[in-house]
């Protein structure tokens, strides 16, 4: 049993229910029951349900939550996938091979709470970079990984070696491309902190470029 929001999420025997404060069954699933607190809605029976167990989520879609309220969806007749926030609005889109997943694989927020993105790849044959909030490409499909490192900061790694390229996106495209880069840190002020030919190097996100010493104004976090 657990405290679900307005709710409490029981299993028994095999099924799962949500139940109100007088113990009254308001919702009874033959699969499972997840309850994202953070958003205060659930997931039953592959829909997305809001706080008031009404689903929201478009017919015909089966939903798994991501993180971030975002929740990656197959279509029931397995030919489409892609992205739906916890309103239900379908933000991304796509068709897929017969029988693939679909995974959704989010950054954590950068300072800009409006900018998420979130690299996306059907069965981990081929990776895409998108916008979490409006489905806009940033990186179109490629056989290189590409897998999230905080603050919008992603890693590229070419044809299965490890990662050879780390790279910044802000304002929709890729403001900063590293080659051979290692412990790559964002601070909350503005600077990428990088390591290139073992040199500690920053780059100004203001100034748009890479500066000849550590700047002065250097917020010290522990954000990588």
């Amino acid at each position: 049993m657990s405290e679900s929001g307005r709710f409490t999420v029981v299993e028994k025997d095999g099924k799962y229910y949500i139940l109100d404060s007088n113990g009254n069954v308001k919702y009874e699933s033959k699969t499972s029951i997840t309850y994202n607190v953070d958003h205060d809605t659930y997931v039953a029976d592959n829909k997305l349900l809001n706080n008031n167990l009404r689903v929201v989520s478009p017919r015909k879609l089966n939903v798994v939550h991501s993180g971030y309220g975002y929740y990656r969806f197959v279509s029931e007749d397995g030919e489409t996938a892609g992205i739906i926030s916890s309103e239900g609005k379908v933000i991304y889109r796509q068709k897929i091979t017969k029988g693939d997943s679909f995974y959704i694989f989010i950054g954590d927020r950068g300072e800009n709470s409006d900018e998420l993105y979130c690299a996306i790849s059907p069965d981990n044959k081929s990776y895409a970079l998108v916008n979490c909030n409006t489905g806009k490409v940033i990186i179109d499909y490629t056989s290189d990984t590409i897998s999230p490192a905080g603050n919008n900061i992603f890693y590229i790694g070419m044809s299965g070696l490890e990662t050879t390229k780390t790279i910044y996106v802000r304002n929709n495209k890729v403001e900063l491309e590293l080659d051979n880069t290692k412990n790559v840190r964002y601070y909350e002020n503005g600077y990428i902190e990088y390591i290139e030919n073992d040199e500690v190097k920053y780059y100004s996100l203001k100034a748009k470029k890479t500066l000849d010493k550590e700047p002065e104004d250097l917020v010290n976090t522990d954000n990588r």
